[in-house]
């Protein structure tokens, strides 16, 4: 008798860790997947919610393997049928596999770069990191530098030599013309803003209004190139603040407490930011005819609201140029891609990179070469 309850025991356990994760888990999972990745929501659950595609690609993955060894019924393959097919689009948008290379044949190059003041830290210490620029300077002394350049988080102040980063940057990398929209900071005697580099002559040059900090900002400059036009527009979303502090008076699960609620309250906050900023830039974009080039920190992962809307009319040149997952943060979190570069529909991408090797930021900044059709 004492055998037999616990064979049933051990049944009904079985039967219900089945339904729970060939069941209830996949239906859950669609559930995310078509509220984040097809509906693309407004709603600041949704870009909470977004941050969870990755594991559920993961477990979409496992529970077919499982479904293939244990065969539980063809009621769960029909679910974890439909959950693959919805993982799809988000995976197109997670890895790339153009393995494309540089092979000099693009028609203009272009870099964007957050280069967080030339320090990281900079806000909190107040100084600068001669190292890091001797660093930076000499890449533009041993590299060859693209033909537009745009740098978010720009920072110049003449307190040292090495401060002077506008003279620096326009002498090693041959530009002959730049645009900013400054604003000076008193604390660290300095100017911030995005600044966009550049070897060809602007045609027209100006701002994109949103905003009131010193660094998210939006610039957009007009250059001929090869007898066409071409709009590159340089901008800074609203940052997602994700930082992990630890205090030394708490326990471990009151920093972790600490820690979760602080940033779920900043991706919320931020992601109401974010919105109002992209309507702003929309408007913008939508009122050119140019063939135009986006780069941009937008400070959100692939499958927000936020980078939906910009991949909706422009194509992103990582998952079009793009090889492997493309990582562009430098520090914790660094499994996300925030930095990108999106292009006109009437162009071409020959190559794409992130640029890995690149450490003077708590960014990589991303390369990429573009062709007219």
């Amino acid at each position: 008798m004492k055998i037999a309850n616990q064979q049933n025991f051990k049944a009904i356990l079985k039967a219900c860790i089945t339904v729970l994760f060939f069941g209830v888990f996949p239906i859950l999972s669609i559930s995310v997947l078509l509220l984040v990745c097809f509906v693309n929501s407004d709603a600041w659950y949704s870009e909470l919610l977004a941050f969870t595609i990755p594991p559920i690609m993961l477990f979409a993955l496992l529970s077919l393997i499982l479904y293939i060894k244990i065969k539980p019924g063809i009621k769960y393959l029909i679910v974890l049928i439909m959950l693959g097919l919805l993982c799809i689009k988000p995976l197109i948008e997670t890895v790339a596999f153009r393995f494309k290379e540089d092979k000099g044949v693009a028609d203009f190059k272009v870099m964007s770069y957050n280069v967080a003041a030339f320090n990281p830290v900079r806000m909190v210490d107040l100084k600068s990191d001669i190292e890091n620029y001797k660093e930076l300077y000499n890449w533009f002394r041993d590299n060859e530098s693209p033909d537009i350049l745009c740098l978010q988080e720009f920072y110049h102040g003449d307190e040292d030599e090495y401060d002077l980063t506008l003279d620096s940057i326009a002498l090693l990398g041959e530009y002959k013309y730049y645009y900013i929209n400054p604003r000076y900071n008193e604390d660290t005697d300095g100017m911030y803003g995005v600044i966009t580099f550049s070897k060809y002559r602007a045609i027209n040059a100006g701002q994109i209004l949103y905003g009131d900090t010193l660094v998210n900002k939006g610039i957009f400059n007009d250059f001929i190139i090869k007898n066409d036009t071409v709009r590159i527009v340089n901008f800074q979303l609203k940052s997602m603040s994700i930082r992990w502090s630890n205090n030394e008076e708490y326990s471990f699960a009151r920093n972790v407490k600490h820690n979760v609620a602080d940033i779920v309250k900043k991706l919320v906050a931020g992601n109401e930011t974010r919105r109002n900023e992209v309507a702003v830039i929309d408007s913008f974009l939508t009122a050119s005819t140019f063939k135009t080039v986006l780069c941009a920190d937008i400070n959100a992962v692939p499958y927000s609201a936020t980078y939906q809307k910009l991949n909706k009319n422009y194509y992103n040149s990582f998952e079009k140029g793009g090889t492997g997952f493309g990582f562009t943060y430098n520090r914790f979190p660094s499994v996300i891609r925030i930095d990108n570069q999106f292009f006109d529909k009437r162009m071409k991408i020959d190559y794409f990179k992130t640029r890995s090797d690149m450490k003077f930021s708590d960014h990589y900044p991303v390369e990429a070469g573009y062709s007219f059709k």
